[in-house]
Formats: structure tokens, C-alpha cells, sequence
């Protein structure tokens, strides 16, 4: 029996998917431990902040079971019956309502951040609220779209179908949108907080300043990277997998990009940094003791102390 012309090549599709899907959960599991770490550290935060973190991390354990689900599915299929590299897992369609939902929520947090930085200006969050909404609507036009209904079975559309230029134009504008969005909000914020640095002549604040404008341009470096990337495969390749294995990772980067600034508040703002000097190193073995000791105890003598950034930073989230 003559092979189907159409069947794509296995490696190019499940090579990607399978790697895509490694991927996503190794940064899953940092999301994790991120998340306990949170909990552990940050007790102290308001209930809702708290509430928004376990949200986030709810979301994202959904849309990582989905991967995987969907991951297993397709390969398992296509290892028995090549001709279902032709069909669509319904798993994989669904997984993308709830990485747009963790993308949106990450966004809006610092867009939340920008709007106390600059003064409670309603300017940016008027901006961000259409294009959130679109982010939002579009997902759920592309799933409702790709998935259908088939002898009481929910089903999705085949590979060939996802070429085309609807799905694709869909596709497109929804990772470019993030990806836009994602920059702007990092050269907001970055914009904001040299800003201030301009304006703060105290070195300790500078400092605090300068922690925070790294955390900015990481915030949305990495999710609008993947994205631009996605979309750059997807046009090159649209008859395979390859542009998912920037498509998967991204809702997990999104979550370690906000835990990773509520959890570093601590270091941003200087706190808690302990310092040991040990005295015996000025002692150089002189005459003169660097204290009374009756009994020739040569003991080593540590102090200890700590320094504190005195700089009350607005929109970190959590206790005031």
C-alpha cells in the first residue's frame, strides 16, 4: 500500500513537539520552586497578592498537564499510525486559553507596577487593557475554530488545516501583540527608573534603582524573544512543529519572569545583608591585644552586622 503523500516526516514533528514539551516542564519545576519559595519567604504579604501567586501557579500547572497530555497523545498516535501526524490533539488547542490567561495576568502586573511608578498616570493601563482583551478574544477565536465536534467526540484540525492563512494570521497577531506588549513594558519601566536616577543623589537608592532596572529589562526580554521567534518559525515552517518549541515555554517563562521580581524584592531593596568580618585579620599578631583575654583564648572574633537600603520602593507588590 502506497504511503500518504501528505503524512509529513515524523522527525520534524514530534522532534520539536517532544523537545518543546521537555522544556516547558524543567521550567515548570523552577516555577515550583520559585512558588514555594515565595510562600516561605514572603508570609507576610497581603492575602490577595498571595491569592494572585497561587492563581498564577494554578494556571500554569493547568496548561503544563495539557502539554503534556496532548505531547503523549500525538506521539503514541503516530508511532501506531503515521497517517495521525495529520491530526490535531485536542489537549494542545486547549492549552492555550490558560497561556493566555498567565500571560495576560503577568503583563498586567507590571503594567500595574508602571502605573505607581509614574504616578498613578491611568495613560498605560488604557493602552494595556484593548490589547490584553484582544490577547484574550483572539485565543479563544483560534480554539474555538480549531476545535469541532465529531460523533460526540471533541476533536481538532488536522496540521495542514493550521496552515492555513486564517489560523496562521490568528497565530501571528496574537504572538506579535504579547511581544509588542512585552517590550513596551519593559522599556517603560526601564525609562521610569533611570528617570529617577537621574534625579536621586543618594547611592544606596541609586542602588536599589539600578537592581530594579535589570529586573525590567528581563521582564519582558525573554517572553517577547520566544514569541518573535515563534512566529518567525511558523511563517518559515508552517507544515511542521519546529516553531512550538518556543510556543510551549513561553506561559512558564512568564510565570518565573513575576516570581522572580516578587521573590527578589529583598534584594532589590538591600534588605537583610549580612556581613562577617573576622577581627583577627587587622590583628597582625602584634604586641598589643585586640582585647582583654586573661586566659589565652586566640579565639577568632566575628562581627557581624547588617545594611539596609533605605529606599521606600512603590509597586513591588506584597506588604507595605
Amino acid at each position: 500500500m502506497a504511503a500518504n503523500p501528505l503524512i509529513p516526516p515524523f522527525g520534524p514533528m514530534c522532534g520539536p513537539l517532544y523537545f518543546s514539551t521537555a522544556l516547558s516542564t524543567a521550567l515548570y519545576g523552577i516555577t515550583c520552586m520559585q512558588t514555594f519559595f515565595y510562600y516561605v519567604h514572603y508570609e507576610n504579604d497581603l492575602l490577595r497578592m498571595k491569592f494572585f501567586v497561587a492563581t498564577v501557579w494554578v494556571l500554569n500547572t493547568v496548561h503544563e498537564a495539557l502539554i503534556v497530555t496532548g505531547t503523549f497523545k500525538y506521539i503514541m498516535g503516530a508511532l501506531v499510525n503515521r497517517d495521525s501526524l495529520l491530526h490535531g490533539v485536542p489537549e494542545l488547542v486547549l492549552q492555550l486559553p490558560f497561556a493566555a490567561m498567565v500571560a495576560v495576568t503577568t503583563q498586567g502586573f507590571f503594567v500595574y507596577r508602571i502605573y505607581i511608578f509614574n504616578g498613578k498616570n491611568i495613560v498605560v493601563p488604557l493602552i494595556f487593557v484593548p490589547l490584553a482583551i484582544y490577547q484574550l478574544v483572539s485565543t479563544l477565536i483560534y480554539v474555538r475554530m480549531a476545535l469541532y465536534s465529531a460523533d460526540g467526540v471533541t476533536r481538532a484540525v488536522g496540521l495542514l488545516v493550521l496552515g492555513d492563512p486564517f489560523f496562521m494570521g490568528m497565530a501571528t497577531s496574537t504572538l506579535a501583540t504579547a511581544a509588542a506588549l512585552d517590550v513596551s513594558i519593559a522599556v517603560f519601566l526601564t525609562y521610569l527608573l533611570l528617570r529617577k536616577q537621574s534625579v536621586t543623589g543618594y547611592a544606596s537608592t541609586i542602588q536599589v534603582l539600578h537592581r530594579l532596572t535589570v529586573f525590567a529589562v528581563n521582564a519582558g526580554t525573554w517572553t517577547a524573544t520566544f514569541a518573535l521567534l515563534s512566529v518567525i518559525l511558523l511563517h518559515i515552517y508552517p507544515s511542521n512543529m519546529l516553531y512550538v518549541v518556543f510556543v510551549f515555554p513561553i506561559c512558564s517563562i512568564y510565570c518565573n519572569t513575576l516570581l522572580a521580581n516578587l521573590n527578589g524584592r529583598m534584594y532589590i531593596r538591600g534588605e537583610a545583608t549580612t556581613h562577617n568580618v573576622d577581627l583577627d585579620l587587622f590583628n597582625f599578631n602584634s604586641a598589643m591585644p585586640m582585647s582583654a583575654n586573661t586566659n589565652g583564648d586566640n579565639r577568632s572574633r566575628v562581627v557581624s552586622f547588617r545594611t539596609q537600603a533605605n529606599l521606600d520602593v512603590h509597586g513591588l507588590g506584597g506588604a507595605k
